[in-house]
């Protein structure tokens, strides 16, 4: 990816997914970024060995914020591509509070309407429309991005969960099936839409995969789903939420209380979201110790359901 940016330099996101990211017995995450500036959708990391997050200790981010960061490096040297090819190597700053959607004259940004003009109408073309595209991974070293925004109908998407409790999309394009996808996205699915709306589906790929025996010559970096964004999603909920308040109960605790800021009643499917949230989070303490916890933390390959141990991006 090229990156005209250097080292030093301010560089705002606007938070357009949050993945999970695990490795062993420890959870992490991931998040893509648009930078609306020069128009490329980046993945902030904070190491240069992984682009994980680990709740920990890091930044809490969510979708529909905006982050200030300082760019430590724009070019990460000695990467794989293509699963890290979209990385910059930043520095935390802070949060930006988007204004209020609601006042006259608002300058707050849709989150679907910047996607939009940066998806795709084929998973294909997502990946810069190469040649030998097999719709499942790409090889180690290959030259294209390691992210991307794919636009298609709500009945294009079928998801689906396997017989091991792992969470997939499948993908369809003029009746044929393109992909069958792991999502990594939190939250898991799309909101309830009709099949006639449209959906954008950020697409990433995984860290190269050897193999559940090492059997492959040549690393396979698979595709996953990362997240999901919609007209009908409300990322302005998050700006009206306060900002300095941290949760310190659970990993998967992250959910704020209403600013006193906020001016009379929430947008329904504001409402309708934050209620989502507080049922994940409630269900997710629920079910630390259950295997169906340790499968969504700890996913298997995305493709061949035997193996265990590749990872996300």
């Amino acid at each position: 990816m090229t990156f005209k940016s250097f080292p030093g330099d301010d560089l705002k996101l606007l938070i357009a997914a949050k993945a999970r990211n695990n490795s062993g017995n420890r959870v992490g995450f991931c998040y893509i970024g648009c930078d609306m500036e020069r128009h490329k959708l980046i993945r902030p990391v904070l190491r240069q060995s992984s682009s994980r997050w680990f709740p920990e200790r890091d930044k809490d981010l969510k979708t529909g914020e905006l982050h200030l960061f300082k760019i430590v490096k724009p070019e990460l040297e000695g990467i794989s591509h293509p699963h890290r090819a979209n990385d910059v190597l930043v520095q935390y700053n802070r949060s930006c509070v988007q204004p209020d959607p609601a006042a006259d004259n608002s300058d707050f940004i849709e989150l679907y309407n910047i996607l939009e003009g940066q998806s795709h109408e084929t998973v294909k073309n997502v990946f810069g429309n190469l040649e030998d595209f097999n719709g499942q991974y790409f090889l180690e070293h290959t030259k294209c991005p390691s992210v991307g925004v794919y636009r298609c109908k709500k009945e294009n998407l079928e998801i689906i969960i396997t017989e091991k409790g792992e969470r997939r999309c499948k993908i369809t394009e003029e009746g044929t099936i393109v992909g069958n996808y792991m999502i990594t996205a939190v939250g898991d699915d799309p909101p309830d839409l009709d099949s006639s709306e449209d959906v954008l589906v950020i697409l990433g790929l995984s860290r190269p995969y050897p193999g559940s025996s090492r059997q492959y010559e040549k690393l396979r970096c698979y595709i996953m789903v990362v997240g999901f964004v919609t007209k009908s999603t409300n990322p302005h909920q998050h700006s009206q939420l306060r900002h300095d308040i941290q949760s310190t109960s659970g990993i998967f605790s992250d959910v704020r209380v209403l600013s006193p800021q906020s001016q009379g009643p929430l947008h329904a499917a504001t409402e309708r979201n934050i209620k989502r949230k507080l049922e994940f989070n409630y269900a997710a303490e629920g079910k630390f110790g259950s295997q169906r916890f340790k499968r969504e933390c700890f996913p298997a390959c995305p493709i061949d359901e035997n193996l265990t141990d590749c990872q996300s991006i």
